[in-house]
C-alpha cells in the first residue's frame, strides 16, 4: 500500500492539531492555568523587589547628615530587618541586642554588619539626595520628578534603583518607562542610560 507524500502531511497535522488540544491531568493541572485564565497581574503600584542581596555597607554618616560618631556595634542579622543600609534616626535605648551602656539620646545609623552611633545630626542642607543624581552622567534626560519624601527610610537620601516599567507609584500615574533615581526627596526617572 503507497501513501501519497501530501496525504501523509496532512495525516501528521491532523495528529499535531489533535495533541495541542489535549490537556493534560485534571483541570487546573498541567499549565497552572485554568480555562479562560491568563497569566498573573503584576502590581505596578510599588517598583519590583529586588531579590535578596549580600549586605554591603554604605556611608553611614548619610552623606554628613550625622557627626561625632560615639559607638559602633555590629549586629549583621539586623540587614534581614534593615537592608544593608538604613537610617534609624534618634532613639534613647541604652540597651540592644546585647550590647549594655549605650548612649542615650543619640543618632542611629546601620551600615551592614554595624550600627553607628551619632552624637549630632546635620542641618537640613546637608541632608538633601544624591550629590549628582545623574551618577556621574550614568543616567540623561529627565523625564519626571516625584516627591516622595517619606522613600527615605525605605531607599535611604540616593539610591541608584535602576530600569523599571511600573507606570503608577505611590499616588503618581502615567509614569513613562525609564531609569529610577531616588534622591531625597524626589524620584527622578530618566529616559536614556549610558553605561
Amino acid at each position: 500500500m503507497r501513501i501519497s507524500l501530501p496525504a501523509l502531511f496532512a495525516a501528521v497535522l491532523v495528529a499535531a492539531s489533535a495533541l495541542a488540544q489535549q490537556q493534560p491531568g485534571r483541570p487546573g493541572e498541567g499549565s497552572g492555568l485554568g480555562p479562560g485564565q491568563g497569566p498573573p497581574r503584576v502590581n505596578t503600584l510599588e517598583p519590583p523587589q529586588r531579590p535578596p542581596q549580600p549586605a554591603t555597607a554604605c556611608d553611614p554618616s548619610f552623606a554628613g547628615k550625622y557627626s561625632e560618631l560615639i559607638r559602633r556595634i555590629a549586629v549583621p542579622e539586623d540587614a534581614q530587618q534593615y537592608g544593608p543600609c538604613h537610617d534609624y534616626g534618634a532613639w534613647n535605648g541604652t540597651e540592644y541586642k546585647g550590647h549594655t551602656n549605650l548612649p542615650p539620646n543619640a543618632f542611629w545609623t546601620y551600615s551592614a554588619p554595624h550600627w553607628h552611633i551619632w552624637a549630632k545630626t546635620g542641618t537640613a542642607g546637608t541632608q538633601a539626595g544624591c550629590p549628582d543624581p545623574t551618577f556621574g552622567g550614568k543616567y540623561s534626560s529627565e523625564l519626571r520628578r516625584l516627591d516622595i519624601p517619606q522613600d527615605r527610610g525605605r531607599y535611604g537620601v540616593c539610591n541608584d534603583y535602576g530600569a523599571w516599567t511600573g507606570n503608577e507609584y505611590q499616588g503618581h500615574t502615567n509614569l513613562p518607562n525609564g531609569y529610577w533615581v531616588y534622591s531625597f526627596p524626589y524620584w527622578i526617572i530618566y529616559a536614556n542610560r549610558s553605561r
